[in-house]
């Protein structure tokens, strides 16, 4: 889980109840910073590691491969052990300033992406979005080194 969300997440009073919900779900406590990262990569080797939603922020980091963040430490360590990393875009500038970075990992092996499409040609032309009704057969795909078709709906 990413700073933020977790950080977020210590400050409202459902906050124990939504982190123990996840906990009991993944039978693993939640992982939030880079020195846990670190140790449960040198533990196990993940088959598959989702990141949704994968913010314009988060998909530039792992295009750049900057990994200081729980979340793209991670990411890069799941694509170094030839894992697959599923995205689940959500961004604000995704065929904008993004389309280049969404580009990029399109092309990298071990990465897929949940398709997407923008959410509002009109009002907001550059936001795309992934359609998570999609995120299980993503899943399934990516185990089988394929990617989902179409990616751009």
């Amino acid at each position: 889980m990413s700073f933020y969300a977790y950080n977020l997440n210590n400050s409202f009073n459902n906050k124990i109840k939504y982190i123990e919900e996840i906990e009991k779900i993944t039978c693993n406590p939640i992982v939030h910073n880079i020195k846990d990262v670190d140790l449960l990569f040198k533990k196990i080797n993940p088959d598959i590691m989702i990141i949704a939603p994968a913010t314009g922020n988060t998909i530039a980091k792992i295009a750049g491969s900057i990994s200081d963040t729980p979340v793209t430490l991670a990411a890069k360590m799941q694509i170094k052990n030839k894992k697959p990393l599923v995205l689940s875009i959500n961004a604000l500038d995704g065929l904008s300033s993004n389309a280049c970075n969404i580009g990029t990992l399109l092309n990298r092996k071990h990465i897929f992406f949940v398709p997407f499409r923008q959410s509002n040609p009109i009002t907001k032309p550059y936001y795309i979005s992934s359609d998570y009704d999609l995120l299980i057969q993503t899943l399934g795909s990516a185990l089988t080194n394929e990617q989902l078709e179409p990616v751009l709906l």
